[in-house]
C-alpha cells in the first residue's frame, strides 16, 4: 500500500450513537442523566459504553455513585468525537436538506408583462444556483 492510499474504516467507527452517548456523559457527568437526554435507560446506555470501551480496546469513563470521570483516553476521544459527530450532522442536516429540495414546489404568479419579460431571465438565474449553495447553512453574526 502506497503512502497515498487510505485503509478501510475499522468496523467500531461506525458506531456514531456511541460516540454521541458518550460526548452527553461528557457534558452531564452521569450516564443516567446522558441516557435520558438520549431516551435511553441506564441500563442499556451502561452497555453501549462498555461496548464500545471494548471495541475502542481503553478504558472511557471511571463509573462511580457519584457519576462518571472520563480517562484520559475517554477526554482523547470526546474531543475526536465532537469532530465526528458534528460531521455526522453535517451530512445528515444536508440529506434532509436535498430530500426537502427534490420535493419543493414553487407557484409563480405574475401579470402578462412581467411572465412575458422578466420572469424567464429570472427563472434562468435561479437555474444556475446550485443545490450545495441552497442548502448550505448562513453563517452566524
Amino acid at each position: 500500500m502506497t503512502d497515498c492510499e487510505e485503509m478501510p474504516l475499522p468496523a467500531w467507527i461506525s458506531d456514531l450513537p456511541a460516540l454521541d452517548l458518550l460526548l452527553s456523559v461528557a457534558e452531564t457527568g452521569s450516564v443516567g442523566r446522558a441516557a435520558r437526554a438520549h431516551g435511553i435507560t441506564q441500563p442499556s446506555a451502561s452497555a453501549r459504553l462498555a461496548r464500545l470501551e471494548r471495541r475502542l480496546g481503553v478504558p472511557l469513563l471511571v463509573r462511580s455513585r457519584r457519576g462518571s470521570l472520563l480517562t484520559p483516553a475517554g477526554e482523547t476521544v470526546v474531543v475526536w468525537s465532537r469532530t465526528v459527530i458534528d460531521a455526522a450532522q453535517n451530512l445528515a442536516d444536508g440529506v434532509l436538506a436535498l430530500r426537502a429540495d427534490r420535493q419543493a414546489r414553487v407557484r409563480i404568479s405574475a401579470s402578462l408583462t412581467v411572465a412575458e419579460y422578466l420572469l424567464p431571465a429570472w427563472l434562468r438565474c435561479s437555474r444556475t444556483v446550485t443545490t450545495a449553495e441552497r442548502c448550505s447553512k448562513p453563517s452566524a453574526p
